[in-house]
């Protein structure tokens, strides 16, 4: 999907600067002239109004998306019940601490709050694991702790944890310097 986003965006880039182009040699410039002689042939004029109707669509996308697009949640409600709200921030932190172990290095906690009455946290931990141990072991003992966390502390059932293993090891290159 990322590709078709870009390629999009290319040709709304590249249609725009033909559109305001033409349309600036038109209203201003020395060939103002040549340019409408240009625009009397038929290719010339199906290109510009195919680039015309590119930027068009795309600003209507971007209308679109700016009024139906809803602000991502800044807390969740327990239980569905809206006299009672915990703070996404609250969530990782509580995941940050489940989460701790001595053979592990926690890299980063995120917490998006989900459903339609915003009752459902989606917790990603981003971790480095200092031990040669299964990783889906470790990957399962912190997902369970996590969780039993938020349920114990929060009242938070089914909280959704994605545990994420960043590279542990890194490669020094030394080289040598002939002294002067």
């Amino acid at each position: 999907m990322r590709r078709i986003e870009r390629i999009g965006r290319f040709l709304f880039i590249v249609a725009a600067l033909v559109v305001s182009s033409v349309l600036g040699a038109l209203l201003v410039g020395p060939y103002r002239h040549r340019v409408a002689l240009l625009l009397r042939d038929d290719a010339v004029r199906v290109v510009l109004l195919t680039c015309l109707a590119i930027v068009c669509v795309q600003v209507l996308v971007s209308i679109v998306r700016l009024v139906f697009e809803r602000p991502e949640p800044r807390s969740m409600r327990l239980a569905g019940s809206e006299d009672i709200e915990v703070s996404r921030e609250a969530i990782e932190s509580i995941a940050r601490i489940a989460a701790r172990r001595d053979d592990m290095l926690i890299e980063d906690v995120r917490a998006l709050v989900a459903g339609p009455s915003r009752d459902h946290a989606r917790i990603r931990i981003e971790a480095i694991a200092l031990t040669q141990q299964s990783l889906s072991e470790l990957a399962g003992c912190m997902q369970r702790a996590v969780q039993r966390a938020c349920d114990e502390a929060l009242g938070l059932d089914g909280a959704t944890v994605c545990v994420c293993f960043l590279p542990s090891k890194t490669t020094t290159v030394t080289r040598e310097v002939a002294g002067e």
